[in-house]
């Protein structure tokens, strides 16, 4: 092999070894949306309009989600459902501050004047950290292009549903 060669290759291993998560982790759970002033967007199994954090699986992989926890600003780590979420997989956790209504509802709440929100991954390291603005109504601070891309405030939410590629509204054909 020659010198040439043995160097495009070490470079390329370099590159493909060091693919990370925005945040520089290799952690594939990533926050995807966030509505910190749910007026309608999205209602949970009780009927209510409470805030929401979505994740999503960026890997190839199902992600085990008790290996992780989600903190706000207060800084208290509430671990993430005991459940398994598929490679391209979208979780959707309630910010009601009422974690006794199930596995997916949180122990806090989210401002909508802005907050932070932390991932921790099993080793308990924080491998991203989101800086989430204030919020109209109805906004949300979302990931555009969906899953890989970065945070925007944008007037439309996809609850359950990837962002696509930009903050834009759905197109309905009018009515004939």
């Amino acid at each position: 092999m020659s010198r040439f060669s043995l160097i495009n290759l070490v470079c390329c291993y370099a590159l493909l070894s060091g693919c990370v998560s925005p945040g520089g982790s290799k952690d594939t759970l990533w926050v995807n949306e966030v509505v910190s002033s749910n007026d309608g967007v999205a209602i949970d199994e009780n009927g209510q309009t409470s805030d929401y954090i979505e994740l999503v699986n960026n890997g190839a992989a199902a992600v085990a989600l008790k290996n992780y926890a989600i903190a706000d600003a207060g800084g208290v780590f509430a671990p993430l459902p005991d459940i398994n979420l598929a490679a391209g997989g979208i979780i959707r956790l309630w910010a009601d501050d009422d974690a006794a209504l199930g596995a997916y509802h949180l122990p806090f709440k989210l401002s909508a004047e802005g907050e932070t929100l932390q991932l921790r991954n099993a080793q308990g390291e924080v491998y991203q950290q989101i800086a989430v603005p204030a919020l109209a109504l109805n906004e949300s601070y979302s990931r555009f292009p969906s899953a890989t891309g970065t945070m925007a405030v944008c007037r439309y939410a996809t609850p359950s549903r990837p962002n696509g590629n930009t903050c834009q509204a759905s197109v309905v054909a009018p009515l004939k």
